[in-house]
């Protein structure tokens, strides 16, 4: 959720701080591992993750998103307000991180592959092809996407059918590399 709230601390002698957040996600927790084990977002968001979580135990975390070159880098109160924020927000339990552009979003084939795989988000599956996929991994347990798409159907269709099983979170495509036929892809726990 884009600037989802209001922040303000209140000082003793001091006017209210406002701080109001640029995101704040639901996520899994290994995605808040990754990114605080320093990987770029846009990496972190593409690894493949097969196991369900409820919302419960999905990890929050307030994203606090910097050009490279931000001119509040040398401003004391405004690094004060972040310091107050971050202090606020893990007495909650919300992981609060700061991160910058160019090392983070913009690795180009993340966002490209992105834009390719929410296009097709609401392509209508039938019980026929939640059917066809699951037979396909009846005895395995790791197929490549071009393997899954063939299954699902002709060339745009089945690819089409394959990324809305993603969205979905039916299937999970490992888009680390990019969108490539030789992707792996697994079916979500429990979907079997």
């Amino acid at each position: 959720m884009a600037q989802p709230h209001r922040l303000e601390m209140l000082l003793p002698d001091k006017p209210t701080m406002k701080y109001i957040p640029d995101l704040m996600l639901k996520v899994h927790p290994s995605f808040l591992r990754d990114l605080l084990n320093k990987m770029a977002f846009s990496r972190a968001a593409a690894v493949s993750s097969t196991d369900v979580i409820s919302m419960d135990d999905a990890a929050s975390v307030i994203l606090e998103i910097k050009n490279d070159k931000d001119p509040r880098d040398n401003d004391a109160q405004y690094k004060k307000k972040l310091k107050y924020a971050k202090a606020v927000y893990k007495q909650m339990g919300i992981a609060f991180l700061t991160i910058r552009r160019k090392k983070n979003l913009v690795a180009k084939k993340h966002l490209d592959m992105a834009r390719i795989i929410l296009v097709d988000e609401l392509t209508t599956l039938s019980k026929s092809d939640y059917a066809k996929c699951i037979e396909a991994f009846s005895s395995k347990d790791v197929l490549t996407y071009q393997q899954l798409a063939h299954v699902l159907g002709p060339k745009p269709a089945g690819e089409a059918k394959l990324h809305a099983l993603h969205c979905q979170h039916f299937v999970s495509i490992d888009l680390t590399a990019g969108l490539r036929p030789q992707n792996e892809v697994r079916l979500v726990e429990g979907i079997r």
